[in-house]
């Protein structure tokens, strides 16, 4: 069946010298070659870029057409972007997501993604089959930090240990802090922090000629996070500050959520009362001494967070 043309041709030799001509068909559909996925976390509109292997169009009747599942699970969930549209040669298509339709549990850049079976074909129309394969995402996000503004804590549970403060590097899916483990978590390690560096040292320092695929040394970040608590009145409680590089062996190359845990406790080893407590957080990343990240720089850096005794 060679409805939709020629794809190319060849010549069979055989053994009696005959030849024989053959006609080819292109029965390939379009897979995907490059993604980069831009996202802004609800403080602006998400952009994906997918380029494909040739050129590629989509069918009008399937609506959404991104499938994603996370790297922690097996679910397939449709990607709910808002509008999408091609550049003039049809291999690249651009995905919007408007920061009004941001939700919790939307892709991320740690997700892996595939088009919906028979929803984009070639020129031969060639539809992208159901086994098509997933591909993980490359992109970037804000940093953010993680806390709470309320916790519960029960004292006969907690164990004097003295510490004040710790520092716990956990799996990425961990839900700290939450209410009853309150304190500061961002997301340390892994490509997506990577790319985020770099293009936080593209856009703050051009004169560094950093390229868009450059490698980042990870022994080059340095991530600093400072808390320092008052009761509601002013008076001090306790404040501490750690730091590590981004090549700590308790990341363990792949990255993980960490998370620098306040224990209810004053600087003294009391255990505070129940009431609302001013937190300022500092978090500062650099890179080989240049500021990628600042909390100062955000709104969030002066915190109340409330605390019931139980």
């Amino acid at each position: 069946d060679f409805s939709y043309g020629d794809y190319g041709s060849a010549i069979l030799y055989q053994s009696n010298g005959d030849a024989i001509f053959i006609s080819m068909k292109d029965q390939m559909a379009p897979v995907i070659q490059e993604t980069f996925f831009k996202s802004y976390r609800g403080r602006g509109d998400d952009t994906l870029k997918i380029v494909f292997s040739e050129p590629s169009f989509d069918n009008q009747n399937c609506g959404l057409i991104i499938e994603y599942k996370t790297a922690s699970g097996d679910d397939v969930s449709l990607w709910q972007y808002s509008s999408y549209y091609w550049n003039v040669l049809h291999r690249e298509a651009f995905f919007i997501l408007d920061k009004e339709l941001f939700t919790e549990t939307t892709m991320t850049p740690k997700d892996s993604i595939r088009i919906k079976a028979s929803c984009i074909m070639d020129s031969s129309r060639n539809q992208i089959p159901e086994s098509t394969p997933f591909v993980a995402l490359k992109g970037s996000y804000p940093i953010e930090i993680f806390t709470v503004n309320k916790a519960t804590y029960f004292e006969n549970s907690k164990k004097k240990n003295g510490r004040v403060f710790e520092l716990d590097f956990l799996p990425f899916e961990s839900l700290y802090p939450n209410d009853t483990a309150v304190g500061v978590a961002l997301d340390v390690g892994g490509p997506e922090f990577e790319t985020v560096i770099r293009e936080e040292l593209r856009l703050r320092y051009p004169s560094l000629e950093i390229g868009k695929d450059e490698k980042i040394d990870i022994s080059k970040i340095k991530i600093v996070i400072k808390m320092c608590l008052f009761t509601s009145l002013g008076t001090y409680v306790a404040s501490d500050e750690v730091s590590f590089k981004g090549s700590d062996s308790r990341l363990e190359n792949r990255g993980k959520r960490v998370f620098f845990r306040w224990n209810f406790l004053s600087d003294d080893g009391r255990f505070v009362q129940t009431g609302v407590y001013l937190v300022d957080v500092d978090v500062r990343i650099s890179y080989n001494g240049h500021a990628v990240y600042q909390t100062k720089d955000k709104e969030n850096r002066m915190q109340s967070w409330g605390v019931l005794r139980r």
